[in-house]
């Protein structure tokens, strides 16, 4: 046996920092992000690259987006049941969602609490 004692280095490559845009399967990248180096770089087609990407988050959070606002809006259609019983119609603009803008945005026509309750399950399920 040798008394030399041996050492090894392990090492593992650089992670590569960089984000391609594929159109429609083709081979070749319409732009390319890269964040090896100092600073990001773009190379290609900056808009083809958009519509890749806005096509990619469209379709990973298209349901996740339509169960959000089906579930903003059953909150507010609560909120509107709750005040059936005031004297006074509250407001329910046509097209808005949310609680806070539902009651703070200037009503282009009145509803009972249940109407306005009855409207806003109606555009969830559009």
């Amino acid at each position: 046996m040798s008394d030399e004692i041996y050492t090894a280095k392990f090492s593992q490559p650089p992670p590569n920092r960089t984000i391609r845009f594929y159109k429609d399967g083709n081979s070749e990248p319409v732009g390319t992000l890269d964040f090896n180096g100092p600073q990001m770089v773009f190379t290609g087609d900056a808009d083809e690259s958009a519509k890749v990407f806005i096509r990619f988050v469209a379709e990973r959070w298209g349901d996740r987006l339509k169960q959000e606002r089906a579930e903003e809006r059953e909150a507010c259609a609560r909120v509107c049941e709750e005040k059936k019983n005031y004297s006074m119609p509250i407001p329910c603009p046509d097209g808005i969602s949310g609680c806070l803008v539902l009651h703070s945005v200037p009503a282009k026509r009145e509803k009972t609490g249940e109407e306005c309750a009855a409207d806003i399950r109606a555009r969830s399920k559009t």
